[in-house]
């Protein structure tokens, strides 16, 4: 497996910006639980490939866009919603909106 010391090989991160396998996985359409070594492996490869990663990353932003405002149009973000996909991209999507929100 990838998995450095502790870490699990799921939550490696790759590439130039660093996504970890089991995002970009997800990104993909696959089931991070369901990849093989030799899954990990190609996918690691690829995530170090500069256009790739990008791809993911912005496809990723996007998924993370939608989950709090799913209507909304991602050409015309607001500023709470470009705030709340950077903060979902480092702290994953545990936490409902409201958590983050202070009016």
């Amino acid at each position: 497996m990838i998995g450095l010391l502790d870490m699990p090989e799921n939550k490696t991160s790759f590439g130039s910006m660093g996504i970890q396998i089991r995002t970009a996985a997800i990104t993909l359409g696959l089931d991070p639980s369901e990849l093989t070594t030799r899954n990990q492996l190609e996918l690691a490869t690829c995530l170090m490939e500069d256009d790739f990663t990008f791809q993911i990353a912005a496809t990723h932003l996007r998924d993370l866009a939608l989950f709090d405002y799913p209507s909304s149009a991602t050409l015309y973000m607001t500023n709470e919603q470009y705030i709340m996909a950077g903060i979902r991209y480092n702290r994953g999507v545990e936490r409902y909106l409201g958590f983050y929100l202070f009016n």
